[in-house]
């Protein structure tokens, strides 16, 4: 039984990469029984700003691509914030309050969470 198939693409996360990023989402979002699970990953050592900056960028986009082709469930973005394992007890509180304002500001936020990179 056939259920689907999986496309997995690594949008480096570099400003001037956004505008091709955009059009290629759109590209994506034309074909029918298409739906994106979305991961922005970034360094939870990262200052506050930083993350919420560029957290924010990202999400402005995909709102804008997902409002422009009236779509709300076609993708769901989750947010982790890796090398949480490099972090103080009280760095990680201030991160999981910055991803969780992030995400309360956001309408494609699906989850946060705080990745531990700690080899097993």
């Amino acid at each position: 039984m056939k259920h689907g198939s999986v496309i997995c693409f690594d949008f480096l996360g570099k400003h001037e990469f956004h505008g091709p990023h955009r059009l290629f989402l759109k590209e994506l979002l034309k074909r029918p029984n298409t739906k994106l699970k979305i991961l922005i990953v970034v360094k939870a050592t990262d200052t506050t700003d930083v993350i919420r900056q560029k957290i924010t960028r990202w999400t402005s986009t995909l709102q804008s691509v997902f409002s422009e082709f009236k779509l709300k469930e076609k993708g769901s973005v989750i947010i982790v914030g890796s090398f949480a394992d490099k972090l103080s007890k009280e760095d990680i509180e201030k991160k999981e309050t910055v991803l969780k304002e992030v995400k309360n500001s956001s309408s494609v936020i699906s989850e946060c969470m705080l990745l531990d990179c700690r080899s097993t």
